[in-house]
Order: C-alpha cells, then structure tokens, then sequence
C-alpha cells in the first residue's frame, strides 16, 4: 500500500487534463452495482469531458468496519486509480507518462460530510497536504455524474446481458 501512496504523491500535478482543453478535476462517488454478484465500485468523472473510470469492487461491509476503515478503503481506491493512469495504455508510439493525467488539480464528491470523511481517510493514507482538500459538489456536478454513471451501467448491464446498447 505504502509503494502506491509514494507512487500517487510524486505524480505531476496540473491545472488542466493531458489534452489541455480542460480543468484536471474529479468527482467521485461510490454506486451500487445490481448484478449477480452485487456490490459497490467507487466512480470517477471529470465533469467537463464525462471521462470515466471506476475502481474496486468495494471490500463488503462488514459490521465490524468503522466508518474510518471504510473511508479509507474508499480513499486507497482513489489513490490507486491515479496513481495507475486510471487503467490507461498508450497508443504505439507515445510513452504512458505523456498520455498521464498525474495526480488531480481538485477533486469532489457528493456531499459535505463524505467530503470531511475523505479529507480524514486521505491524511491517514498520507496523501499530501495541497490534496487533503476534498470539496462538495454541486447539485449540477453531481447530475451529470448521476447521467455519466447511467450511461456507463446501461452499457455494463448490455454487455452482461449480451443484448446491444442502441448507439454504441
């Protein structure tokens, strides 16, 4: 764990995406999954490009897990995301450093008090100081990741089902 978080933390750190063409910012959420077997992946988005990526599948809750413990599975999951390129591969030719979002410029997720609880978690794991901030999203940041998040399970659930995604 410990060789991920000191990956994360020396990953370059921009204002704007690899492209350019928009802020290095991203929400995350934690959503459901009801597919055999059930369970909960953490969501990522960047909200002006609708890029996605999620991680996990979350550990299950267990009665005996605080909600610190959790917080910070949930906050090693974050990490990790990054600091892999978020499961990015380069095409032939460029190197995965060039195409590496790095770590993010800001980040936020979908409420005041899961914000506070990650701020916590992200300390623990030692993430450092200029990424302890976690700020809440707005009503519009959260919806549009509500409708990224739909259209990606639309697409999932297709795949296991076997039937096309219409437009895709």
């Amino acid at each position: 764990m410990e060789a991920i978080i000191d990956r994360f933390n020396s990953l370059p750190r921009k204002e704007r995406s690899p492209s350019g063409m928009v802020a290095n910012h991203w929400h995350f959420s934690i959503r459901q999954v009801p597919l055999e077997p059930p369970g909960e992946l953490l969501f990522l988005t960047n909200p002006a490009s609708h890029f996605v990526h999620t991680e996990g599948p979350l550990p299950p809750p267990n009665s005996s897990d605080s909600e610190e413990t959790r917080a910070v599975a949930i906050a090693f999951l974050l990490v990790k995301a990054f600091a892999s390129g978020l499961g990015g591969s380069a095409p032939e030719g460029r190197t995965s450093e060039t195409l590496s979002v790095g770590r993010p410029w800001s980040w936020s997720t979908t409420t005041n008090a899961k914000a506070r609880e990650m701020e916590t978690a992200l300390r623990t794991l030692g993430v450092t100081e200029e990424l302890l901030h976690v700020e809440t999203a707005s009503e519009e940041t959260n919806k549009g990741a509500d409708e990224d998040w739909d259209d990606l399970f639309q697409k999932l659930s297709s795949f296991v089902s076997g039937r096309p995604v219409p437009g895709v």
